[in-house]
């Protein structure tokens, strides 16, 4: 292309240069009766072709190579909406988003996904280096209400013991308002606490699940104490408001 342009050029060039030395040896007023008029013919016709072959190419040449774009199309599997689906340049970096509705929240990034930063993340970005059509997959909101599950005694119930002997346990706990707590467990008979009972466990938890453990035992009384429930209380860290409370089934007796 450039040595049609350069072609294109001389041309133009030449057509000019031969024009000014007609015009040099002779007066333009004489050309228009004299044969002087004939030489302007064929320098005249070089320069109109020189120009015309010069400037498309001269044009074409200095744009530079044509942009391509890519599009990216977004879908949505679930309750969501999503942002960043249009037509970019190439080598666009892009930023997309997915919110998801009420009730609802995100999973990952489906489809065609080789070049999105973080699928797992519902704010990232997608190079776009081809079309590109990717889904934001949404899923119903499970709400878990707190709890305590999953109590592992280290002696099974119903069982008898001797005051002073040791009942130890682990449990699993989950707070639905994801903030630290303090649980703190309590043998109970009867509808009331225990009589000389001593806990051992009422420990703060920073994290709002895992794996929680305490123990108890009865001091000596006379006559029998039958433990029928541990109470869980769920309070804040300052252990200055009680949260949640659960009261869970046992079976042990204990006498001299």
């Amino acid at each position: 292309m450039w040595v049609f342009a350069a072609i294109g050029m001389i041309a133009l060039v030449s057509g000019i240069l031969i024009i000014r030395m007609v015009l040099k040896r002779k007066k333009v007023a004489n050309m228009i009766y004299k044969p002087g008029l004939k030489m302007l013919h064929i320098p005249l016709f070089i320069m109109i072709i020189g120009a015309l072959v010069t400037s498309p190419l001269l044009g074409s040449c200095s744009s530079g190579p044509p942009v391509i774009q890519y599009t990216l199309t977004i879908n949505t599997d679930g309750g969501g909406t999503f942002a960043g689906a249009d037509a970019y340049d190439e080598g666009t970096v892009v930023s997309i988003s997915a919110s998801p509705d009420a009730g609802w929240e995100f999973v990952e990034w489906l489809g065609e996904i080789s070049t999105i930063d973080a699928r797992l993340s519902g704010s990232t970005t997608i190079e776009m280096d081809r079309d590109y059509t990717i889904t934001a997959n949404f899923r119903l909101e499970v709400v878990i209400p707190t709890n305590i599950s999953n109590v592992v005694y280290n002696l099974p119930w119903p069982a008898t013991l001797n005051y002073g002997e040791q009942i130890t346990f682990e449990f699993d706990y989950y707070i639905e308002e994801r903030i630290p707590v303090h649980i703190i467990p309590r043998p109970f008979s009867n509808g009331a606490i225990a009589p000389g009972y001593l806990a051992s466990g009422s420990n703060q938890y920073d994290f709002y699940q895992g794996k929680g453990e305490s123990g108890f035992t009865i001091n000596p009384q006379s006559g029998q104490v039958v433990v029928d429930q541990i109470r869980f209380q769920i309070t804040n860290v300052y252990q200055s408001a009680i949260l949640y409370e659960f009261f869970v089934p046992v079976d042990y007796t204990f006498q001299q």
